[in-house]
């Protein structure tokens, strides 16, 4: 038996987990075909390999997502959420076929400058860029805590982050960075028009990157630690009741002397990841509502940590 780290209904939380993912791939869409691609950034994953026809056409704009949903097919297998993310985000990513959708996005701010001088006005490149990354990062984030993807190069991110037990946004940027870099290299081959502002393209795509990454690693830090300190009357139920649910970590209890009080008291530390934390704090406040608990970031932890809850919430 293992801890449960959340209250709601099985049902429940997968009904939660289609809208969160449904919400992400919207999001997602808007970041993706609403900026970036506007901004003519070079994006990362399958994303990048199915935006390469729309360098050599801008007519094919409209039809990226169903140009990445088609690459992806043959990645994501039977991983019913990411295909369901990448449906939906096709389904909305057609909507920019229809003209008066198209002219929505062509009326916001900056895209004047950008589709009509990219050369002399760079900012605004930049400025896209980033908010088509802080769109995506955070659609990408919220959609991993749920179970979801956004397939393709998703595979390969997860494996290596759950191998060497980094942050998926450290691994997705030296993927990414390669990516960009093929990308980069095919666009400016065979578009003449690339070779003209290629400094500000490949700077503008940098930093898109960049932006992806912290966004991707604050929304979904997989594998950041916390240290717990929990000081209560009940130390004697909640270590009984961590034992009972099949705690996976290790924890101690200590005694010590309140300086306020000047009585003895006991007091449980543990280590968890910082995914984990919320809904422990919630599972000993169901035991002890008066528990004192503090938190505290923990850099790096040398031995064996079970990551057994994290894997499986994915």
């Amino acid at each position: 038996m293992t801890l449960t780290l959340s209250t709601k209904p099985a049902v429940k939380k997968q009904v939660q987990a289609y809208v969160v993912i449904f919400l992400a791939a919207i999001v997602y869409t808007i970041g993706f075909q609403g900026f970036l691609q506007v901004a003519r950034i070079f994006s990362t994953g399958v994303s990048a390999f199915a935006a390469l026809p729309t360098f050599l056409d801008t007519d094919l704009i409209p039809y990226v997502s169903l140009f990445s949903l088609a690459l992806n097919i043959p990645l994501v297998r039977f991983m019913i959420k990411t295909i369901y993310f990448l449906v939906v985000q096709a389904a909305l990513g057609s909507l920019f076929i229809i003209h008066e959708v198209n002219h929505v996005f062509k009326t916001l701010l900056f895209y004047n400058q950008i589709s009509d001088s990219p050369r002399k006005d760079g900012w605004p490149i930049l400025l896209m860029g980033a908010i088509g990354a802080t769109l995506m990062g955070f659609a990408m984030g919220v959609s991993w805590k749920f179970g979801g993807s956004t397939g393709g190069t998703d595979m390969i991110t997860y494996y290596y982050s759950s191998k060497k037990q980094k942050s998926v946004g450290s691994i997705m940027f030296i993927i990414s960075t390669g990516i960009l870099m093929f990308s980069f290299a095919v666009a400016v081959a065979t578009n003449e028009d690339m070779r003209d502002y290629w400094l500000l393209s490949l700077t503008a795509s940098i930093s898109y990157i960049l932006v992806l990454t912290v966004i991707i690693n604050f929304v979904y830090p997989k594998y950041s630690k916390v240290e717990l300190t929990i000081s209560s009357e009940k130390v004697t139920e909640i270590s009984k009741a961590l034992k009972d649910t099949g705690y996976q970590h290790s924890w101690r209890i200590e005694e010590f002397e309140s300086g306020y009080h000047q009585r003895k008291s006991k007091q449980i530390k543990t280590i968890i990841f910082l995914l984990e934390s919320r809904d422990i704090i919630r599972f000993i406040h169901s035991i002890d509502p008066h528990a004192w608990i503090s938190m505290i970031e923990v850099k790096r932890v040398w031995g064996k940590f079970n990551q057994t809850v994290i894997e499986e919430k994915d």
